[in-house]
């Protein structure tokens, strides 16, 4: 049985958990946190990319006409 502990920095330690065994976690939701953030951007990138070229691809066949 595991139980939360408060802390004083608003962070819960759970009984049993070495502080090598927390930071390892943090590390990790880090890293998860980091990579959704990159694949937002990378999303956010190519939606930019595609509304350029429709906006190219319109005028160019305004001029076309």
């Amino acid at each position: 049985m595991t139980t939360n502990i408060p802390c004083c920095h608003g962070l819960h330690a759970t009984k049993g958990t070495s502080l090598q065994e927390r930071l390892e976690g943090a590390r990790s939701n880090l890293w998860f946190a980091d990579k959704r953030v990159a694949d937002l951007e990378i999303q956010l990138l190519e939606q930019q990319q595609a509304a350029r070229a429709a906006v190219v691809a319109r005028s160019a066949a305004r001029c076309a006409d």
